[in-house]
C-alpha cells in the first residue's frame, strides 16, 4: 500500500495557509517554494482543495489562499478525498493478476484477498475520517512557527514604500 504525495502536499499547502495567511500573501510562488514542487502541481491541489470547499483563492494585489475551514473540521480523508479522489479506488491492491488458472490457488488469490484487503481499507478510512489538520500541528514547532511569522511581518512591512526600511 501506498499513499500519494499529492496528500502530503496538501497537508502542507493547508498548514502554510492556516499558520501564515494573516500575514503575507499566500501564493503560487510561495508555495511552490515551501513545497519544492512543481507550480503546475501546485496550482492543481490548490484548485482541487478550492473545488472541495477547503480552501479559497482570491484573485489580485489583497488576494491569496487561506482555509475556508476551521482546521479541526478539515480530515485527513477530506484531504486526500481532495487531492487524489482516483487513488481511492486502490487504497489497498497489490493483487497480482497473472496467476496461472490452473492453479487452485493463483485463479482464487483475487478472491481470497478481497475481503480483507476492504476490511483494512475501511479501518484506513475511519481513522483517516478522526485525524485533523489540528491534530497536526503537534508536529510542528511553535516556536519557529513564531519566528517564521515574525520574519515573513517584517519583509512585508519593509516592502510597503512609506513603512518600515526605507524603499530607496
Amino acid at each position: 500500500m501506498k499513499f500519494s504525495l499529492k496528500v502530503s502536499l496538501g497537508v502542507h499547502i493547508l498548514l502554510v495557509a492556516h499558520f501564515f495567511s494573516d500575514v503575507v500573501r499566500i501564493t503560487g510562488r510561495l508555495l511552490t517554494r515551501s513545497t519544492g514542487c512543481n507550480p503546475v502541481v501546485v496550482r492543481t491541489l490548490v484548485l482541487s482543495l478550492k473545488n472541495s470547499g477547503i480552501l479559497e483563492v482570491t484573485r489580485g494585489p489583497r488576494g491569496g489562499t487561506r482555509l475556508v475551514r476551521d482546521p479541526g473540521k478539515i480530515t485527513l480523508w477530506d484531504i486526500f478525498s481532495a487531492v487524489d479522489p482516483e487513488s481511492l479506488k486502490h487504497l489497498m491492491t497489490g493483487v497480482h493478476t497473472r496467476s496461472s488458472l490452473a492453479c487452485p490457488v493463483g485463479k482464487r488469490i483475487p478472491d481470497i484477498l478481497c475481503r480483507p484487503y476492504a476490511r483494512i481499507a475501511a479501518v484506513i478510512e475511519t481513522e483517516m475520517r478522526r485525524i485533523t489538520l489540528s491534530d497536526l500541528f503537534e508536529g510542528l514547532s511553535l516556536d519557529e512557527i513564531e519566528a517564521h511569522r515574525a520574519l515573513l511581518t517584517g519583509m512585508r512591512k519593509e516592502s510597503r514604500p512609506g513603512r518600515g526600511a526605507p524603499s530607496g
